[in-house]
């Protein structure tokens, strides 16, 4: 009788214990690999705060951001600003000094058919001087200018004689250049090959 009741109270406990199954068995596993888990995750957080992050790393982006932004371009207050400061004295210094020339310009320029031909300066009647006015004047112009001298004759008006056709329009425009004085075929006392301006009036 006294060996049955413990074989009895063995029974009846492990009749009272649940047995586990398969769900429950999953379940387990499940809670364990969770547990592990966020062990690791909490050593690596305390380990990465114990270390403490890496200091190359924002240096280093940094200086690709700075030497890969481009320079700013200046703005238009300090154009401003630093342009009078270069334009002062430097400015005169490299501008090149524009001259004039005190000689009045041809009223026409000559256009020869041929080379120009010299052109002799003949004063019959004009004031004293004139003859070497007009020439200086012709040669201003670009014709070659030959003799100047005194004229005696009897013309009438000033006058711009030429011996051969090819020098007949070179001597109208002489007489362009002296105002549209008259131009006339010349004589056999005239030099050859030349063309001559007789002065009787003050031009």
């Amino acid at each position: 009788m006294t060996s049955d009741r413990p074989d009895r109270a063995r029974r009846r406990e492990h009749q009272r214990r649940p047995e586990r199954g398969p769900v429950l068995e999953t379940a387990r596993l499940l809670g364990l690999q969770l547990l592990a888990v966020v062990g690791i995750a909490t050593v690596i957080v305390v380990v990465v705060a114990l270390v403490g992050p890496d200091d190359r790393t924002p240096t280093s982006t940094a200086a690709d951001r700075s030497s890969s932004t481009p320079a700013a371009p200046p703005s238009s207050a300090s154009t401003r600003s630093s342009t009078p400061a270069s334009s002062g004295t430097s400015s005169k210094a490299s501008t090149p000094a524009t001259t004039t020339s005190s000689a009045p310009e041809p009223t026409a320029t000559a256009t020869p058919d041929s080379a120009l031909a010299k052109v002799d300066v003949l004063n019959q009647s004009a004031p004293g001087g004139s003859a070497q006015k007009v020439a200086d004047q012709l040669h201003r112009a670009g014709w070659d200018i030959g003799r100047v001298s005194d004229f005696h004759g009897n013309i009438s008006t000033t006058t711009v004689y030429w011996l051969t056709p090819d020098r007949r329009r070179q001597a109208r425009q002489i007489a362009l250049n002296l105002g549209g004085v008259r131009v006339e075929q010349g004589f056999s006392t005239l030099v050859d090959d030349r063309i001559s301006v007789v002065l009787v009036d003050k031009l």
